[in-house]
């Protein structure tokens, strides 16, 4: 059996978010990766708080669409503790720019962050786009 304990905070008064799909596929990600006991705060954020969080820990002065931080992570136990900040204002240029809504942008932006969180990684081309064709698969359940 899962708990799941998956926080959305939106810092943002001006975007109206709905949390329940998001809560709802991320606890679909987090049962299909084994991880049956979660403490998952993802947090909804602007530009200049996204490009301190990135200069202040991985030493890049830009802002940027999604971070995670993995606090603790072990898939033998099953235990996952960690944040996503998800930057509003980047994903509403980037909807704008691919065309598509505010709401499919950010659930595609937090589920990359929270397969972040599950370690993968886009840092080589392969797993880019295996990381991609993941997301896309859970973008599709929402």
């Amino acid at each position: 059996m899962s708990a799941h304990k998956i926080r959305l905070t939106n810092t943002l008064c001006e975007y109206e978010v709905d949390e329940k799909p998001i809560i709802r596929i991320a606890e679909k990600i987090f049962d299909d990766e084994n991880f049956m006991l979660t403490d998952v705060d993802i947090i909804l954020v602007n530009d200049q708080y996204i490009r301190d969080l990135n200069n202040r820990f991985l030493n890049k002065n830009a802002t940027t669409d999604v971070i995670s931080f993995n606090l603790e992570q072990n898939r033998i136990s099953g235990v996952l503790e960690g944040e996503v900040y998800a930057n509003l204002e980047q994903i509403l240029r980037q909807a704008e720019e691919y065309g598509v809504s505010f709401e499919n942008e950010l659930h595609r932006i937090v589920i990359h962050g929270l397969l972040h969180l599950c370690e993968y990684d886009d840092k080589s081309d392969l797993d880019r786009q295996y990381m991609t064709e993941k997301g896309d698969h859970y973008l599709s359940l929402i």
